[in-house]
């Protein structure tokens, strides 16, 4: 699973108590090519990510893997590329405009 780590406060114990094994990507750090490599893997069958350019990368993820962009009402542009590629998109809105860290508490 491919998570930024930057805007969320508390990613990996969310996470944790979900009990979903994962992996944060910090992308801004990978070569493009490595970041098409990594979305077009098995090992991102599951992208969980803050709006961003990084999403971007969906175009490379193989039909039917699963997307949960977190964003701000002002920016809903990636549920329209997830949904022409086949995949199942799933999105949660975080207030209207960026403020801060994001925390979330599992159910």
């Amino acid at each position: 699973r491919v998570l930024p780590a930057a805007f969320f406060s508390n990613a990996s114990a969310f996470l944790a108590q979900l009990g979903v094994a994962y992996r944060i990507v910090e992308l801004e750090q990978m070569p493009l090519l490595d970041q098409a490599n990594l979305f077009a893997s098995e090992a991102a069958h599951l992208v969980i990510g803050v709006h961003g350019a990084g999403l971007a990368n969906l175009v490379f993820s193989p039909s039917g893997a699963a997307v949960l962009e977190v964003y701000t009402r002002a920016f809903p542009c990636y549920r329209t590329l997830a949904l022409r590629r086949g995949l199942h998109y799933l999105d949660h809105a975080y207030g209207f405009m960026y403020q801060g860290p994001m925390r979330f508490e599992a159910p």
